[in-house]
């Protein structure tokens, strides 16, 4: 996120000068892998004196691989990658062959080094956790800390310091009158369209059929996703796997707001009432870590093996999505960023994705201009956030910020 910053090994209290200069970003690595492994002897979660929400040691594991995957592809450069998108006034999203850059400051690092400890810490995960059978058990509330649940951010209902505002955010809360508030957040079409038609992330993933914050002549105004989903509502298809059909009284509302693709799992909350919810967001699930090890095998056998198709292809199949198969190295490179950009949809991934392979920049420029005249364009200053002003101006050893800022 900032590049170069310094390290406080020990706390000022204790004796650490309070100005450090900004260390180096292998440092900063280090520092980080340092951590980690000490983490890895924390209490895992077999454990008896595990505290069920807390850190494990296979979060450590986890977190650790997801380093190694970005140090490792960060430093790659002429790798091709095909990422769908571009023009949004363009129907269906076009597959744009992006060539990956080298990240500023990871030119040292070794990919075929780090792709290693990437794949065999991943591997260390995936003996560990269990994926769940079916995709909206994920999101249940019953299986809060469970399964394939690594590492979750734990939230009270109610709670105005411990609960949060995600619910509202993106699917937005009832009020008492029977309205909406919020739900500002969604997926774009294009995101839509990465999807084969049965894919269960989208055909329960999605609410297709939601009440929105407006009233007209005392009805609730409903809308659907995306806009060519007209004929389904016209003929009153059904639009999940549960046998929810389409009425007939949907509206479809053009322009900004109304096309975006609100995600299921943001629903599962005990009171939906409540503007301060418990979602609990899942900030480390082992189809993430499955990923990470496809990539890592494909960069160091020049192609998938049999294990990553496996890996990839157990979360495709619990999606009823086509398993993949026969492709070769740069294919299935591109698949799997596609695959990350499908399953962890709002998981706080895709930008570091794009960025670890250094196409971020080229990736939310070909956008330019969202359907919601939502500006895309992203400048050198983006890659990285400002060093806070206050740091500047107290450490006598920061004299210059990064770039742009």
């Amino acid at each position: 996120n900032y590049g170069p910053v310094p390290i406080f090994r020990k706390s000022i209290s204790e004796g650490e000068a309070m100005s450090q200069p900004r260390a180096s970003v292998p440092d900063v690595y280090a520092h980080i892998i340092e951590l980690l492994e000490q983490a890895e002897g924390m209490y895992s979660k077999d454990d008896a004196g595990f505290v069920v929400g807390h850190a494990s040691s296979g979060a450590a594991k986890a977190l650790l691989a997801k380093v190694y995957v970005t140090m490792a592809s960060g430093a790659m450069a002429g790798v091709p990658i095909v990422v769908k998108g571009g023009d949004p006034n363009v129907f269906e999203p076009q597959p744009i062959t992006h060539i990956a850059k080298t990240v500023a400051g990871y030119e040292g690092f070794d990919p075929v080094k780090y792709y290693a400890l990437a794949r065999d810490k991943a591997w260390e995960v995936i003996n560990e956790y269990t994926l769940f059978d079916n995709y909206m058990d994920v999101w249940t509330i019953g299986n809060r800390n469970k399964g394939e649940h690594i590492w979750m951010a734990q939230a009270i209902s109610g709670d105005k310091d411990f609960g949060n505002t995600i619910c509202q955010d993106y699917v937005g809360i009832f009020k008492e009158d029977g309205t909406m508030d919020g739900n500002w957040y969604g997926m774009r079409d294009h995101w839509y369209l990465l999807f084969e038609e049965q894919d269960k992330r989208i055909v329960d993933g999605v609410i297709h059929r939601y009440a929105s914050d407006g009233i007209s002549n005392g009805k609730v105004i409903y809308n659907y996703y995306p806009r060519w989903y007209a004929d389904k509502v016209e003929n009153k298809e059904v639009y999940d796997s549960q046998g929810n059909a389409f009425d007939g009284t949907e509206v479809y509302h053009e322009g900004p707001g109304w096309t975006l693709a609100k995600l299921t799992k943001f629903t599962f909350v005990s009171d939906r009432k409540q503007e301060k919810s418990d979602f609990h967001f899942p900030l480390l699930r082992l189809p993430d870590i499955m990923l990470i090890y496809a990539e890592a095998v494909n960069e160091l056998n020049a192609g998938p093996d049999a294990e990553a198709y496996r890996q990839i292809n157990r979360i495709r199949t619990r999606a009823n999505a086509t398993p993949f198969s026969g492709m070769n190295q740069d294919e299935f490179r591109s698949a799997v960023l596609e695959e990350r950009a499908r399953e962890l949809a709002y998981e706080a991934d895709r930008r570091y994705d794009l960025f670890r392979w250094g196409i971020y920049l080229d990736v939310m420029n070909a956008i330019d201009m969202d359907e919601h005249n939502v500006t895309k364009r992203r400048l050198e200053r983006n890659l990285l956030y400002p060093i806070p002003t206050s740091e500047v101006n107290s450490n006598d050893k920061i004299d210059v910020n990064n770039p742009g800022w």
